[in-house]
């Protein structure tokens, strides 16, 4: 990655953000590379991107449903388009990348389609909906040492949503 985003750091103890991302066909291309990807394009998405912040969390959805969480690594900087994506770019142009620590779910759950574009920021609710859904489908993640990691005192929720 090059030519790094500056922004501020967010505050010490203030919540991750959440978005989900419907990478579509580049599943599988992004979630093995580790990343996020927003054209330079002026649009809603790239600003969406310019907004991430190490530690932010993001819910994957594959043409299969929802697969994997992440998490960012990295501020997002600005890149090439990726190879498999030239189809949408001009030779040379650049888009913005953040790198994502990823963990793929055991299997993708269908989830309501509550989303337009590739990237949108989730309320709390929505991502604790997610989240739910995910445990209720694997309560055995709840003990995963990644989902701790990544939702530190998560609880089994005991209720049906």
């Amino acid at each position: 990655m090059s030519e790094k985003v500056e922004h501020p750091q967010p505050e010490k103890g203030s919540m991750p953000k959440c978005f989900l991302v419907d990478h579509g066909e580049f599943y599988g291309k992004e979630v093995t590379n580790g990343i996020i990807f927003a054209s330079g394009h002026d649009c809603a998405e790239r600003e969406l991107m310019e907004s991430v912040r190490p530690g932010d969390l993001f819910f994957h959805l594959s043409v299969s449903g929802l697969a994997a969480i992440g998490r960012a690594v990295s501020s997002p900087q600005r890149v090439s388009f990726p190879f498999w994506r030239y189809r949408e770019c001009k030779p040379g142009e650049l888009g913005y990348a953040a790198e994502v620590e990823i963990f793929l779910l055991p299997r993708p759950l269908e989830t309501a389609s509550e989303h337009s574009g590739y990237l949108s920021l989730l309320t709390g609710e929505r991502a604790e909906r997610l989240l739910r859904q995910i445990l209720q489908a694997e309560p055995e993640l709840a003990g995963a040492e990644w989902m701790q990691t990544v939702f530190p005192g998560l609880q089994y929720p005991t209720e049906k949503s």
